[in-house]
């Protein structure tokens, strides 16, 4: 039977009575026909080859592999299918129904075609009125598949006066959901994400305005993801203008935007020339794509910014350590005495110092090429994790170090020999990226070369497995809080 009706695929519109046999199998339970009797079913035009789908689809949609067949099928039906399962609300409410209908309504939204959106808008207020959180899933179900096409739902466009209204109303909560600060956190990215359906001019001060130190990452991250997806010409400044400001997952998605269109990119490149945002911020990947990009102008724009003349002064003196480092015999045991001089204020090593920077157990920090050009040009790529920050609280108080810690109310900054600062995201008035690590420049001045081929020495002695592969504490990001962070804003 499961080759039988692969074979009669080609017929079905032609041929009536094949056509009916195989409609007349709702009743079948074995898996394996079932699940190629919704391939076959998307061959047929006929009504009821999507009225068979639906009933497949309640009765088989606990199964991923029959509910990818059912999709697969709905192409020349996806109104109709959507129509058909919708009409079961309680169906739809489940958690299969509800994700058979959000994949259905992205489709719609890929299509735009303008009439079938006005119709499943109507269908979505008037059978599932009863199902509001159903309702905003399919709308921003709706509204990411648009995205996709590069289009927006834009509400004064509609002709269906229930779906104009659902869609008024949904995006009026979101916008108030967003800006609410006593919301939820999770709630405020969701209204984030459903407004990014909309065109920008309606939500462009919305969004730019939640990329601020006084909201969650998660909420900054929604922010600029959706900014990012727009096509506006404004947003790359816009972005720029709030780099500085932005904690280190931010700045990665700030960065992402901007290199994700190639007017953005010569845009972002620009201002890092001009020194508006630093250039260590773009790690050495993305550097190289950039130099090679097959735009001439960005690939001009990225040798003044990255290439070999780009911070010239620095590179002299890792080229001349290296060259000193290979004819030298380091003393681990003055290496160890320079290692603690030097590095303990920030790093830990067999038991001495402090967990502030990298582990410089790990092999790729004691390769000597890689640790010379850390070691002398520590802003050449600063890893995201390790750029330093100054605070500005409202009592005008100022704290620096690396963002240690974060939750939805609080920064924890951390300094040297594990000092630490815990400022509420309310009481901050500004703040700030250097774009620069916490570890000088200039630690030629008091390390030769006899004492670095020394700390290398000490350095590459320090081969223990364990510590090889242990996770760099600065990478285990608390997801929770850390003593005082759950604080509450005094009253006033």
């Amino acid at each position: 039977r499961e080759n039988a009706l692969k074979l009669v695929e080609p017929l079905l519109d032609s041929n009536e009575p094949l056509r009916h046999l195989v409609l007349a199998m709702g009743a079948e339970t074995n898996a394996k026909v079932v699940f190629q009797l919704a391939f076959t079913l998307g061959e047929s035009r006929d009504p009821s080859a999507a009225a068979l789908l639906a009933q497949i689809a309640k009765q088989h949609g606990e199964d991923p592999w029959i509910r990818t067949a059912v999709l697969s099928s709905a192409g020349r039906s996806t109104e109709p299918l959507l129509r058909a399962l919708a009409s079961d609300t309680n169906f739809a409410a489940s958690g299969t129904g509800a994700t058979l209908l959000e994949q259905l309504a992205l489709v719609v939204g890929v299509r735009h075609d303008a009439g079938e959106m006005d119709r499943v808008l109507e269908l979505i207020a008037t059978q599932l009125n009863r199902h509001a959180g159903l309702q905003r899933r399919l709308l921003g179900a709706l509204g990411a598949g648009l995205r996709r096409a590069g289009k927006r739902l834009d509400v004064a466009e509609l002709e269906s006066s229930a779906g104009r209204w659902l869609a008024t109303d949904l995006f009026e909560n979101a916008f108030e959901t967003a800006t609410r600060s006593t919301a939820d956190d999770a709630a405020r990215v969701s209204a984030v994400q459903l407004l990014a359906c909309a065109p920008y001019a309606q939500t462009r001060d919305v969004l730019t305005g939640l990329i601020s130190p006084r909201q969650s990452n998660a909420l900054q991250t929604a922010a600029v993801r959706a900014l990012g997806d727009y096509s506006d010409g404004e947003i790359a400044q816009s972005l720029i203008e709030r780099f500085l400001a932005s904690p280190p997952e931010v700045q990665n998605e700030i960065i992402a935007a901007l290199l994700s269109r190639e007017e953005r990119t010569a845009v972002f490149l620009t201002a890092a020339q001009a020194g508006d945002v630093p250039a260590s911020a773009v790690e050495p990947t993305r550097r190289q794509l950039l130099l090679s990009h097959k735009s001439e102008s960005i690939r001009a724009l990225a040798a003044a910014v990255f290439g070999q003349g780009a911070g010239s002064e620095r590179g002299a003196v890792v080229a001349r350590y290296r060259q000193e480092l290979s004819n030298a015999t380091g003393n681990q045991e003055r290496g160890a005495k320079t290692f603690e001089r030097l590095c303990a204020t920030c790093h830990q090593l067999a038991g001495k110092g402090f967990v502030i920077g990298p582990n410089l157990a790990s092999s790729p920090s004691r390769d000597p090429d890689a640790l010379a050009l850390h070691v002398f040009d520590p802003n050449h790529y600063v890893l995201p994790n390790y750029v330093q920050y100054v605070v500005l609280d409202r009592a005008g108080k100022t704290y620096s170090g690396m963002i240690a810690a974060q939750t939805a109310t609080s920064i924890t900054l951390k300094r040297e020999k594990e000092a630490s600062d815990t400022i509420l995201r309310s009481d901050i008035e500004d703040i700030s990226s250097t774009g620069k690590s916490l570890m000088p420049e200039g630690l030629e001045k008091d390390l030769t070369p006899a004492d670095f081929a020394d700390l290398v020495s000490y350095l590459q002695a320090q081969a223990d497995p364990a510590a090889t592969n242990a996770p760099d504490p600065r990478k285990v990001r608390d997801k929770g809080t850390l003593p005082g962070t759950l604080i509450e804003p005094a009253k006033k």
